[in-house]
């Protein structure tokens, strides 16, 4: 009776083992996209904080099974991140059309789009933005123990107030506002400044290092060391509860 009972149990898994090899008989994703974030005024590349969940998400749906009133109907997204210098890449992806929508942005608001996507590579796909704000890190410097900045902001709406503007370090080049994505960060507060004495003037910034716990960490400073004596900059801009970034600016440093 136990061998019965033994033997049954074996066909029960090898039915189940088989059938599962069925429902995922299916094939591989057999295309990708990729493109860059271009400012739509400037024809620049436009920078984007660290790829992560709280970042600017491309959220890609497949159309046909989007509008399907079948049992194939699915608003279920292909998510995608930009990195840091603007650019994005999703090379898992299904030959198929796809809308593609934009969430979390730190721009003016963009059209849907819709995206075909060919089998056998990457479809190039650049997505045109105006930002609300854009930085340019005039100069860094590390000089007696202490991190120089000056930035300009320009713009081409004034449709938001400036809330603010920081500036933040890290041993890493991924820098934004997010917790952990900078070693420290000093801001200053606009709120009360007429946008028209903040825009298209150079504005500066610094942080003091000679008693700071993080600059003078043995650990951090021996990464710095390893990136050739250098630390990473970053320049932030709030509008509208919304954060434009400057490039990532790596600036020697001496211990």
């Amino acid at each position: 009776m136990k061998k019965i009972i033994y033997n049954i149990a074996i066909v029960l898994a090898a039915s189940c083992l088989f059938a599962s090899c069925e429902d995922d008989n299916y094939d591989e994703p057999n295309s990708g996209i990729k493109g860059r974030f271009i400012d739509a005024e400037t024809s620049e590349v436009v920078p984007m904080p660290v790829q992560g969940t709280s970042s600017i998400q491309i959220r890609m749906y497949e159309r046909d099974r989007y509008y399907s009133t079948g049992d194939d109907y699915s608003q279920l997204p292909v998510i995608t991140y930009p990195k840091i210098d603007g650019t994005y890449e999703n090379s898992w992806m299904f030959s198929k059309q796809y809308i593609l929508t934009l969430e979390q942005t730190n721009f003016y608001p963009v059209d849907t789009m819709v995206v075909d996507l060919n089998a056998g590579g990457l479809t190039d796909q650049d997505i045109k933005v105006i930002p609300y704000a854009r930085i340019k890190v005039n100069n860094a410097v590390f000089e007696n123990k202490k991190l120089k900045v000056s930035y300009t902001i320009t713009r081409s709406k004034d449709d938001y107030k400036i809330e603010n503007a920081f500036l933040a370090w890290h041993i890493s080049p991924y820098i934004d506002k997010m917790s952990g994505n900078s070693e420290e960060l000093v801001t200053v507060d606009y709120t009360n400044v007429s946008d028209k004495d903040i825009l298209n003037t150079i504005l500066t910034q610094e942080i003091g290092l000679s008693e700071s716990a993080s600059f003078n960490n043995k650990d951090k400073q021996a990464i710095m060391k390893g990136n050739g004596n250098r630390m990473y900059i970053r320049i932030g801009v709030t509008t509208n509860g919304k954060v434009n970034y400057s490039e990532v600016v790596p600036v020697d440093v001496s211990f």
